[in-house]
């Protein structure tokens, strides 16, 4: 199962502004239109309860068979009633454990899609194939970064960038062979 971490970040590599949840209020129309037609090539779709929890009642509606929804969560138990078994699922399993059930159970494509410390997970256990970042032309200065707030590091492989707009980059990357 090949994974995919996707995110908008600003030019200082913040993916949220100081301590707003999400990107919804700065990322451009263009990132917008390029999320939704990459998540739409993904059986799963990986986030964490920071990112589910603003936008709870839309995840709830809009969970349907087809696309399997993954919240990582230390507490599953407290979504015990937004669980619908194959569609939207909280677990508290480490990143490595959900990637094997899921290629086990046949998915190939799996986008990870946040917040900070959901992206951190997924690079620090090596287990992200490639990587789709829009960059915005702003500046926070301080906000939640892009592989949380834990020290690691990791190489990748630039494939390629393209322009969305006049002043949005997407930059493309994939995980060095070893």
């Amino acid at each position: 199962m090949k994974t995919v971490l996707i995110a908008v970040t600003t030019l200082d590599g913040c993916i949220s502004r100081h301590n707003e949840p999400g990107a919804s209020t700065w990322a451009s129309a263009e990132d917008q239109v390029h999320f939704r037609a990459t998540t739409s090539l993904c059986d799963v779709r990986i986030f964490g309860s920071g990112t589910y929890e603003p936008d709870r009642q839309w995840f709830v509606e809009s969970a349907k068979p087809g696309i399997r929804k993954i919240v990582l969560t230390s507490r599953p138990e407290q979504f015990a009633a937004d669980a619908r078994p194959g569609i939207l699922e909280f677990t508290s399993d480490a990143p490595g454990v959900v990637v094997a059930r899921l290629a086990a159970d046949g998915h190939e494509r799996c986008a990870i899609l946040g917040g900070g410390n959901v992206y951190g997970s997924f690079l620090r256990a090596d287990l992200v194939d490639e990587m789709e970042i829009t960059i915005e032309p702003l500046l926070f200065g301080n906000g939640v970064r892009l592989g949380g707030n834990v020290a690691f590091e990791r190489r990748f492989e630039f494939v390629e960038v393209t322009n969305l707009s006049a002043s949005t980059l997407l930059a493309r990357y994939r995980r060095l062979s070893t």
